[in-house]
């Protein structure tokens, strides 16, 4: 803006000084062009520093257009803690304390350079002016000036493009978390020692209330012998072929047991056909084809023992030791 305005006001500037002193009315009211020349002057120096108050002009209306103008008494109040040294130390002492520091020293070496490298090279050039016509005098002046200002400007324009890194590099520093923090985050997010044992408390209560509802119903039990249970049911109205209605390893494998023994299901070790069923079904999911024949052993017997409890059957089943469990389901093999 002050370069396209420049040439106009060069040239009411230079009319100033051709004005004569004269009496211009021949009475006296106006003695001399003294009287022109300063309204003239004084307009003249509004128009040149009316520029420079549109820029505060702008941020003022920009802080008032959001909500409009707010008076707050809270800064104005007195912080003597702000004098206090010793509540700044650390915060004078860090690394970003030094590094803006080492960067404001580099900017005013940086600028003290610049402007003595302008005088050295721009004062003769200003003490010529003197020998040239007005007009002339004032465009060069406005010239040297101006590039002096600009280089003045590129010096401020480097350091800006150097800070951007620096406070990025500052700014993420800033946000990394302390060990303390790291801490203090992972057991918020996993919640206290304390408050985890009970939350698997309850969900060790809540599972065995589940078990007390289904296990009994089961018609046989299979276990290895106390890491791994499922409970196995036929039944031809829900399924085609027997399905698991409970299983689970170590404590919830002992639950298992426990409320088929309080309720009178048999129970049977066979390490491989309950590692074999736990890894291949889900709870209510009907067991895989490869394992029927095994399953079918076992149940047979379950169903023998039952007729020779009633006294429908004169011998005692022979307890099962070992069933065909096929080599790619076998998980107790060694690999």
């Amino acid at each position: 803006m002050l370069v396209l305005l420049a040439p106009s006001w060069l040239a009411e500037f230079r009319a100033l000084f051709l004005l004569e002193l004269v009496d211009v009315t021949g009475d006296g009211a106006l003695a001399n062009a003294w009287s022109v020349a300063l309204p003239v002057s004084i307009a003249l120096f509004l128009k040149m520093i009316a520029p420079f108050f549109v820029v505060p002009l702008c941020v003022v209306l920009g802080s008032l257009l959001p909500g409009g103008w707010i008076l707050s008494g809270a800064q104005l109040k007195p912080k003597f803690s702000r004098l206090n040294p010793m509540t700044n130390l650390g915060r004078l002492v860090s690394a970003r304390h030094y590094g803006t520091f080492a960067l404001s020293l580099l900017k005013a070496l940086a600028l003290i350079a610049m402007l003595a490298y302008l005088s050295a090279t721009t004062l003769a050039a200003f003490l010529r002016l003197q020998h040239l016509p007005l007009q002339e005098a004032l465009t060069r002046g406005f010239g040297l000036t101006l590039d002096g200002a600009l280089a003045l400007a590129a010096v401020m324009l480097v350091f800006a493009l150097a800070d951007v890194p620096f406070q990025r590099f500052v700014f993420l520093r800033g946000q990394r978390m302390t060990k303390q923090e790291v801490k203090d985050e992972h057991k918020n997010a996993e919640g206290r020692p304390e408050v985890r044992s009970r939350i698997r408390q309850l969900q060790r209560q809540a599972a065995q209330r589940v078990l007390s509802k289904t296990v009994p119903s089961a018609d046989v039990v299979v276990v290895n012998p106390t890491h791994y249970a499922v409970a196995l049911k036929y039944d031809t109205n829900r399924a085609e072929a027997p399905f698991v209605i409970a299983k689970g390893v170590d404590d919830m494998a002992l639950a298992i047991r426990r409320i088929a023994q309080e309720h009178g299901v048999e129970v049977l070790s066979l390490p491989p056909l309950a590692r074999a069923i736990y890894d291949t079904s889900q709870v209510n999911q009907q067991i895989p084809a490869a394992l029927y024949r095994a399953v079918a052993q076992v149940l047979t017997y379950v169903l023998q023992l039952k007729a020779f409890r009633q006294g429908r059957r004169g011998l005692r089943p022979e307890r099962p030791t070992d069933v065909a469990i096929p080599d790619f389901l076998d998980r107790t093999r060694p690999s």
